[in-house]
């Protein structure tokens, strides 16, 4: 019985409660969209699922230090307390910049050199190492990642919910992406009243949602 789980949503459409809807729909995508899927390797990294899976894949490369550097000066920035940031950025340059050190970066020598000799104070200590790192990447691993199981598992994934958010959207269970505040009005196709013909389309929503709400859900 799927009443349990889509009940609700349903009895609050057909009453006009907006503010539900909103809240209900509010991160119902999950995956990465199309864009973020052919965009580049920094916007890949900036989601969640494509930063774990490519992490996956570059240390099978042996190059776990790239990917690690990256987050790591880019968490760096931030850390808004000047000591704890000053900290951060003497344990980095210990950790991958220094000539010799555990998981030292493969960056051009007046980078290294530029680093070294800069105030660890200094907010854009790693800027160009970030840059060159990032380069590093996108040259030698983003083409072959792209073209790996957990990527166009994930890529999968995304198209399928795709799918499934135009079947919502189209009977109208899921507001537009106009993202509307909770205290503006909502598109006129977002909330409709109830109409005849009601049991066929809780038929057709019923089979949709019973694909996407786990079972533990139903």
């Amino acid at each position: 019985m799927l009443w349990g789980s889509i009940g609700e949503p349903i009895k609050r459409k057909l009453a006009g409660d907006t503010e539900y809807l909103l809240s209900f729909t509010k991160g119902f995508s999950e995956m990465p969209s199309p864009a973020q899927l052919k965009a580049s390797l920094a916007e890949q990294l900036s989601v969640e699922q494509l930063r774990d899976e490519f992490r996956k894949y570059i240390e099978m490369k042996v190059a776990q230090e790239l990917m690690d550097f990256y987050i790591e000066s880019l968490d760096r920035e931030e850390i808004k307390e000047y000591f704890p940031r000053q900290a951060a950025t003497m344990r980095i340059v210990d950790q991958y910049i220094r000539e010799g050190a555990a998981e030292q970066v493969n960056i051009s020598g007046r980078c290294r050199e530029e680093i070294l000799s800069t105030d660890v104070t200094a907010y854009d200590i790693f800027d160009h190492a970030r840059a060159e790192v990032l380069a590093l990447m996108e040259t030698n691993f983003q083409q072959d990642f792209v073209e790996t199981e957990g990527f166009r598992r994930i890529a999968d994934a995304s198209a399928l919910e795709q799918q499934e958010i135009r079947l919502l959207r189209k009977e109208g269970f899921l507001v537009a992406d106009a993202s509307p505040t909770l205290n503006s009005p909502p598109p006129a196709s977002s909330v409709t009243p109830p109409q005849s013909g009601l049991l066929n389309k809780f038929t057709r929503f019923s089979l949709v949602v019973g694909r996407i709400l786990p079972s533990s859900s139903r």
